[in-house]
């Protein structure tokens, strides 16, 4: 449960950090061009819906929402992952099942094999 704390902390602060990003970008360009032109253009994308942006407004925004999707997706196994994990993890209860079966200590470096299959996969090593 901590590590799973952990991880979201780690996620919760890689996005506010490309939040802080995304804020900076904009103040800068704000401080770069402040004049009535852009406070016209600026008051009147305050007051627009997404969906009646223009395609290039749409872009500017989806720039970022792609960085969001890039970190939301580190932080998320997927699914041809998982089914990997699983059938290792079935070939560890096999050799676990084996061993209290028949005493026999040998397949112990087989689990342990098996495990560190399982960290690469999950990009632990």
């Amino acid at each position: 449960m901590e590590d799973n704390l952990e991880e979201n902390m780690s996620l919760l602060e890689r996005l506010a950090e490309l939040e802080h990003q995304q804020w900076a970008h904009w103040t800068r360009y704000l401080m770069n061009n402040f004049d009535n032109d852009h406070i016209e253009l600026w008051d009147r994308l305050c007051d627009t819906p997404y969906i009646n942006l223009t395609e290039q407004e749409k872009n500017s925004d989806r720039e970022w929402a792609r960085k969001v999707i890039g970190l939301m997706e580190s932080h998320i196994i997927q699914p041809s992952k998982l089914e990997e994990i699983n059938a290792v993890l079935n070939e560890i209860k096999d050799l676990a099942n084996h061993i209290l079966t028949n005493r026999d200590a040998a397949p112990d470096i087989a689990i342990i094999i098996e495990v560190a299959k399982i960290e690469e996969m999950l990009g632990l090593k």
